[in-house]
């Protein structure tokens, strides 16, 4: 087809208008590669911090400090749960028989139950590594030499 100079400024048009159309074709389907990547990026991100501070919970009459070392949580680090137990004078609860039990609330896990040793009268130390990142819960069982028996529940957030 030859191009006349009445029809130039069409043709012209013509092909403006499939650039134009292109380029809106190219932008959407970036755009949502966007979304979709935006999206990728949301459903991973925790929705609380992870874990970093000492936590205290009271188990029974007895008080139980938690410190993480080293912080924040993080998914497969190993990780050292140390519990400072109390009874409600103040004094360390010696020589108990202490057990944290890890699990993940939204999924099935392999059971995680270390044993802590005791470091000092009333300080225990358990070691873990979390092998996924989200919510965890580790509940603190301890038997008292008394056989008074106790426990509590920590919630965790790892990344």
């Amino acid at each position: 087809m030859s191009v006349t100079p009445a029809t130039a400024p069409t043709a012209a048009l013509r092909n403006i208008t499939r650039r134009s159309l292109a380029l809106v074709v190219v932008c959407g389907a970036l755009g949502l590669l966007g979304i979709g990547a935006l999206a990728d990026t949301l459903a991973v991100a925790p929705l609380h911090p992870p874990t970093r501070a000492i936590m205290t919970n009271q188990a029974g009459l007895d008080n139980i400090s938690l410190t993480i070392s080293p912080g924040p949580l993080t998914a497969g680090r190993n990780t050292a749960f140390t519990l400072r137990i109390q009874d409600s004078a103040g004094a360390p609860v010696a020589q108990a028989h202490v057990v944290c039990d890890f699990t993940m609330p939204a999924m099935p896990m392999p059971a995680m139950r270390p044993i802590a040793v005791e470091q000092s009268p009333g300080v225990y130390m358990c070691q873990e590594t979390l092998p996924d990142a989200g919510m965890w819960a580790v509940t603190i069982s301890f038997t008292a030499p008394a056989n008074v028996s106790a426990h509590t529940t920590f919630a965790l957030q790892s990344r």
